[in-house]
């Protein structure tokens, strides 16, 4: 039997019940409204518009106060944020105001005593205002190589005070300051032995400072100072960095314009240059090329030495003056103690003729002098003598030669380094005659009538020997044998090297007319002053000739004035040879500045 037919399933959500479908409450919300709004003459979807701009409105009020009451929730924690904030910047502010001001207060004593090292040029490590910041009486720094530092300890009353410092693996303690040198990367550890003490650290580049030297230029002194190693090393920098003297030591001081030394020096070309301090124990000694240089200390008790590139001192400390020749540019030092200052005197190794006549000039200027060549500047240094005496040509040649040839009648010998000369077996002839200087003798000037010989060397005998014929001048007696014609040959040597050295020349007979008793010299131009002597075969072979007060060829000699176009009538103090022959020296005037 077939079964009837199912009813249609709705299309709208609704169930099915026995009497007919029942509709949801959206249907029926749905249905009242459409009836409201077709009552009211409206559009049939008015009321369900109103309805759900109604829920739109309701929903933005609630978001609106969602949002009102997360921004004050965010209001009151960031209100409470901030007074928490406040409140531990303020506590921090003011622990750490106390501790800056406890750190100050403890560090501004240590201040004072870091004032005092203040013209030494070192600078604080850490610098200010981050010193302020560490603990006062404990610092630890890393040092590099080639560093010169000054430790500092003071009690809270800025009264020096002990402190520890630890460097290199070592540890001491000093009162008040420490002052040392590094050679290599270290870290210096300081500690005030008190609670309430301070320390500082000072440092600076050793190679500008001087090494452990250097703490002896400022105004004070560390309490202890450490030696260094590697000092010598430092110093050497430091004298090729500080190649001339201070702006406020480049001034002549009163006590050497005083000084009757002065004029006699300033006279041959030995003129003042600088004048060290007296708190200088080193200071560099700068020798140009071609230059000569004295260091002559003003206090008479005063001692000064040489040292030479590496620390040697071949002079060492004496209150004998002290100075250096050289060919190429060179720097030294001279160490000094004493409390006078030390005055630095410049010449013309061409004009004073080398380290010989420098000697001989200190020594007339009533002062020793102690003067240093390098071995590879002795062949230059004994050119130089020779050619101050006047002496052409010149031959050179090393002192190990062994002999010179029989034609040489005037030779110069010039040690250099440490060597010494001393007259040998030669010098006991009658034949020659030599003029040793220094002590010891590095240099002898010598001329001789038979064959020549060397002197005998001692120590490290490096060194050179400069000769030549005899000059013109002292033909007239050449060949005359004896011991009292050599020494008069070797006095007119040394005459001839001395006036050249005043500015004079020897000059043609030019203007001169010989007489019995002398000779009678006119003017010339541009020159303004004579010394003349007469040359002969008999003794005593060289005779002074003067215008006035005798005079000797060993002393100081007879300058005559002497105007052009003017006459000198000159005469010898003993009876000339009918033959004799005169020589003058002439002085030309110095040129004018325009």
């Amino acid at each position: 039997m077939a079964e009837p037919p199912k009813p249609p399933r709705p299309s709208s959500p609704s169930l099915m019940l026995s009497d007919g479908p029942i509709r949801s409450p959206q249907q029926e919300l749905a249905e009242v409204e459409h009836a409201l709004s077709v009552l009211d003459g409206r559009h049939p979807d008015f009321a369900k518009a109103e309805r759900e701009k109604a829920q739109a409105m309701a929903r933005r009020r609630r978001q609106l106060d969602q949002a009102e009451a997360e921004a004050r929730r965010t209001r009151r924690r960031r209100l409470a944020a901030s007074l928490i904030t406040i409140t531990v910047v303020g506590t921090v502010g003011w622990t750490t105001q106390s501790l800056y001001e406890g750190r100050k207060a403890k560090l501004a004593s240590s201040a004072r005593l870091a004032r005092t090292f203040e013209p030494l040029g070192l600078r604080e490590t850490p610098p200010e205002p981050w010193a302020l910041w560490r603990k006062a009486n404990h610092l630890e720094v890393p040092v590099a190589a080639g560093v010169c530092v000054v430790a500092l300890g003071t009690d809270g009353a800025g009264v020096p005070t002990s402190i520890e410092l630890s460097h290199d693996g070592d540890s001491l303690e000093a009162l008040g300051s420490v002052g040392l040198c590094t050679c290599v990367p270290d870290t210096v550890v300081v500690k005030a032995k008190t609670e309430t003490g301070s320390v500082r650290l000072l440092q600076g580049d050793a190679k500008r400072f001087g090494s452990v030297l250097g703490f002896a230029r400022g105004g004070a002194r560390p309490a202890t100072v450490l030696d260094s190693a590697c000092k010598e090393e430092h110093i050497d920098a430091w004298l090729t960095m500080e190649r001339d003297a201070p702006a406020n030591e480049k001034k002549l001081g009163a006590a050497w314009q005083s000084d009757p030394r002065a004029a006699e020096l300033a006279s041959s070309g030995v003129r003042h240059d600088a004048r060290a301090s007296s708190t200088a124990e080193l200071f560099p000694l700068r020798v140009g090329a071609g230059e000569c240089v004295l260091a002559i200390p003003e206090g008479p008790a005063d001692t000064v030495a040489l040292r030479l590139p590496g620390g040697n001192r071949p002079l060492s400390s004496s209150k004998v003056p002290v100075g250096a020749c050289s060919k190429a540019e060179r720097t030294y030092g001279v160490s000094h103690e004493g409390a006078g200052a030390v005055h630095v005197l410049r010449a013309s190794a061409l004009r004073v003729g080398g380290r010989h006549e420098l000697t001989r000039i200190a020594a007339r200027a009533k002062t020793s002098a102690r003067v240093w060549l390098d071995a590879a500047d002795a062949t230059w240094d004994a050119e130089l003598s020779l050619r101050a005496a006047r002496v052409f040509p010149i031959h050179t040649t090393d002192w190990k030669a062994g002999k010179l040839p029989d034609d040489a009648r005037t030779f110069v010998v010039s040690l250099g380094g440490e060597g010494s000369a001393s007259p040998g077996a030669p010098a006991l002839s009658d034949t020659l005659a030599c003029d040793a200087a220094g002590e010891p003798a590095r240099t002898a000037a010598c001329t001789h009538a038979g064959r020549p010989n060397f002197l005998e060397a001692r120590g490290r005998a490096d060194g050179a020997v400069a000769y030549g014929g005899l000059p013109t001048w002292l033909k007239p007696f050449a060949e005359v044998p004896g011991k009292e014609a050599s020494t008069a040959a070797a006095q007119v040597v040394a005459l001839t090297r001395r006036l050249v050295a005043l500015g004079f020349e020897p000059v043609p007979l030019e203007g001169i007319t010989e007489t019995p008793s002398g000779a009678d010299v006119l003017g010339r131009a541009k020159e303004n002053g004579i010394v003349a002597f007469a040359a002969q075969r008999s003794a005593p072979y060289a005779v002074p000739l003067t215008d006035g007060p005798a005079w000797t060829l060993d002393g100081a000699p007879r300058v005559i004035d002497l105007e052009p176009g003017r006459r000198a009538i000159l005469r010898a103090r003993t009876a000339l040879d009918a033959d004799h022959r005169t020589l003058v020296f002439r002085r030309a005037e110095p040129s004018k500045a325009l």
